[in-house]
């Protein structure tokens, strides 16, 4: 049994004259639902029963497929869609008394694109290209290396990512990059990589919708209407898909995902048939 109740659950799907495929994604968003809770929720692990599930652990949930996976709003008003119907399954049912998914609402629809992978199949002839801002190639760079943009904007994170490991054309371009950017170094009186263009010693990070503004105006170079998040499920199913030997532990040492968010990376390479 992967969720409580499951087989209850998918007779009265089955009474709905739902689809196999439907039943399907019920089975995977409930499941990976209680698999985040088995693993990061301290209360659930004390009492592993339905009824102490509570809005707030729901939106917990949501929140790290928004933050961490950077799901679409169509993913999460989808998941968010599945999770209410199996609580008002459970409610209708008197297995609950409450139904924690009662108040919380869907992400409205926003164009979005599918993860691509021509720029990391040309990655080098990217990253080198000087018509593209130094800003947009460094969020190339740090996302091949599977970082998300809510991580490459913290402060010191640039002092952290030059230990890496990079190959001749990234040490080249970061070479590039330090002395392109070391003028607005010191206007800032900073060190760190992403940087406003006027000075502000107080506040010097360029923040995130000053960083979209770059990529907007680049990331045409690449493909259209490609978005950031994009780009970091770009990276992510790309290494899977050819690393085909590699085991589960050392794709989430290496991507740094845990479990759940490794299978939703897997899920959406069947679902969008993602081939390279």
């Amino acid at each position: 049994m992967s969720y409580p109740y499951e087989e209850a659950f998918n007779l009265s799907l089955l009474t709905r004259s739902l689809s196999n495929a439907t039943i399907m994604e019920y089975n995977h968003d409930l499941s990976d639902f209680f698999n985040f809770l088995r693993h990061f929720n301290d209360a659930y692990l004390e009492n592993s029963n339905v009824e102490t599930i509570l809005e707030s652990d729901v939106r917990q949930y949501l929140s790290m497929l928004q933050v961490q996976r950077e799901v679409k709003n169509s993913t999460y008003t989808k998941v968010l869609s599945h999770l209410n119907g199996y609580f008002k399954y459970l409610f209708i049912h008197q297995i609950n008394t409450h139904i924690p998914t009662l108040m919380l609402k869907g992400k409205k629809n926003v164009q979005s694109s599918v993860p691509t992978f021509d720029w990391l199949l040309n990655f080098d002839s990217y990253l080198l290209n000087s018509e593209i801002s130094y800003y947009s190639r460094l969020v190339l760079l740090m996302t091949r290396h599977f970082y998300k943009i809510s991580e490459i904007l913290q402060p010191g994170f640039y002092r952290t990512f030059k230990l890496r490991s990079f190959s001749e054309s990234e040490r080249l371009f970061l070479n590039q990059f330090d002395v392109h950017i070391k003028t607005l170094q010191d206007l800032q009186r900073s060190d760190d990589s992403f940087l406003k263009l006027r000075q502000n010693i107080d506040s010097p990070l360029l923040s995130l919708p000053g960083l979209h503004k770059f990529l907007k105006k680049d990331l045409h170079f690449i493909a259209p209407n490609i978005s950031p998040s994009s780009l970091y499920q770009s990276a992510i199913c790309f290494y899977i898909l050819t690393h085909n030997m590699t085991t589960d532990t050392e794709f989430m040492r290496t991507l740094r995902l845990d479990p759940s968010s490794l299978l939703y990376y897997r899920h959406l390479i069947i679902e969008q048939k993602l081939t390279i």
